[in-house]
């Protein structure tokens, strides 16, 4: 039956934008059973670049939600956390928030949320702060270089234009300033708010007295230069 069920996603994922209708009124009456052996697989094609097969799917899911929901609760609220944190486009992250609401209102809305309070302890316990800030300030070394390169060219540009008064260069060079590094003042922000917040255990509090200041004194100084 599995082996079945995979082809049919398979043929629907292919083809089904040419058989709109037989597909939209086979998945509103299909069993559920056999679906909920491939969850995985469901999810996975909620990325797909047709938005009748993202629905369609999104629908699948939301109707095995109602019977079954500790299939997919885990998966959906994984889902959105990635999809929020990456460069997945807001259909996807929309489906995700489709299939959380879905949830909720068929009632399992004390099961999102302690699934959601779990992840959440996880990160704390794997993703330390200190890991998060590293790979960060990693990612944006090299970006704020290149940006920086930009600056600097562009503030030469500036800097020769004879046509321009001394304020007009300094009013230019702000803005391109904050235009280039806006990006990277923003994702310093974005930490900082993650960790703007009561510590719950000890090692929160060491990362708060020892790196908190220092995060709001970097972010000051590249607002204000």
């Amino acid at each position: 039956m599995t082996k079945i069920t995979l082809r049919l996603l398979h043929v629907f994922e292919n083809y089904g934008i040419y058989i709109v209708r037989e597909y939209r009124e086979g998945f509103a009456n299909t069993p559920i059973s056999p679906w909920e052996k491939i969850i995985p697989q469901l999810f996975a094609r909620l990325d797909h670049p047709e938005p009748f097969v993202q629905d369609q799917i999104c629908s699948l899911i939301c109707r095995i939600g109602i019977v079954s929901p500790h299939l997919i609760v885990y998966p959906t609220i994984v889902g959105i956390s990635t999809a929020n944190t990456s460069n997945n486009n807001n259909d996807t992250r929309f489906l995700y928030q489709n299939i959380i609401d879905s949830l909720i209102q068929s009632g399992s809305e004390m099961l999102v949320k302690e699934i959601q309070k779990m992840i959440s302890e996880l990160q704390r316990v794997t993703i330390l702060w200190e890991e998060t800030l590293l790979n960060k300030l990693t990612q944006l070394q090299s970006e704020a270089e290149k940006r920086f390169s930009r600056l600097k060219k562009e503030n030469e540009r500036v800097n020769i234009n004879k046509q321009l008064s001394k304020e007009e260069k300094e009013e230019i060079i702000k803005n391109n300033y904050f235009s280039l590094l806006n990006p990277v003042i923003h994702n310093i922000e974005t930490f900082y708010n993650e960790i703007n917040v009561e510590p719950q255990n000890n090692h929160e509090k060491w990362f708060h007295d020892n790196y908190k200041k220092m995060i709001e004194d970097a972010i000051k100084i590249l607002k204000d230069t």
